[in-house]
């Protein structure tokens, strides 16, 4: 599979679990590092 962006979001979700998106947020994040993209990327950068 190509290549995923992984916004700060999913991170909040994904370790946050009184969060609503808890759920979604740990699918995703195991999607990503389970190896079933490409590439992974995240950034630092703020708007």
């Amino acid at each position: 599979m190509g290549s995923v962006f992984i916004d700060s979001d999913v991170f909040i979700a994904a370790f946050n679990k009184r969060d609503g998106n808890h759920e979604t947020g740990n699918k995703l994040l195991k999607e990503a590092l389970s190896g079933r993209y490409r590439e992974v990327y995240t950034s630092d950068f703020v708007l």
